[in-house]
């Protein structure tokens, strides 16, 4: 009996008791599937805005806008694609709400500190640097790439004759 007590005690024990708030959903959602197009701080200036124009989210949206908003993120419209295979409704939903609490000027929350533009973004699951790796060897275009040499036949290594057609 004590043995069951213990194993749905440990069942439970990492079951969340309660979800993040929409905001912060919201955001995480946002940084998943529209930054790309509408920025890091949805201003309209992520990396393929320059190819499919996109337009300022951050603060723009009024509440009461949002079920057609929430529409046009589930069917997509002009270059935007269609989010319902990837996003619900409230998921949507949650974005926007997210978008609504920040400055449409700056694109942070009011009272937030602008980020550090010189900072280096943080790698997740970077490969740690190699100790002793060879230097890389510059080949111009209408140079044969050399071939490795083992170590002791330094000195007998000649270079091959070119080939003969028979």
């Amino acid at each position: 009996m004590s043995v069951m007590f213990i194993l749905i005690g440990l069942a439970l024990a990492d079951v969340p008791t309660k979800l993040a708030p929409d905001e912060e959903r919201g955001e995480a959602l946002y940084r998943e599937n529209c930054w790309q197009c509408h920025g890091a701080n949805a201003l309209g200036a992520g990396p393929l805005s320059a190819v499919l124009p996109s337009p300022p989210l951050a603060g723009r949206i009024a509440t009461e806008d949002f079920p057609d908003s929430v529409d046009l993120i589930q069917g997509g419209q002009g270059n935007m694609p269609a989010y319902s295979q990837v996003l619900n409704r409230h998921d949507s939903r949650r974005i926007l709400v997210w978008l609504a609490t920040l400055d449409p000027e700056t694109g942070r929350r009011p009272g937030e500190e602008p980020e550090d533009e010189d900072a280096p973004e943080p790698v997740e699951d970077a490969p740690e640097p190699v100790e002793d790796a060879p230097e890389p060897v510059e080949v111009a275009p209408d140079e044969e790439v050399p071939k490795p040499v083992e170590e002791g036949n330094a000195a007998s290594q000649e270079p091959a004759a070119p080939k003969q057609a028979p």
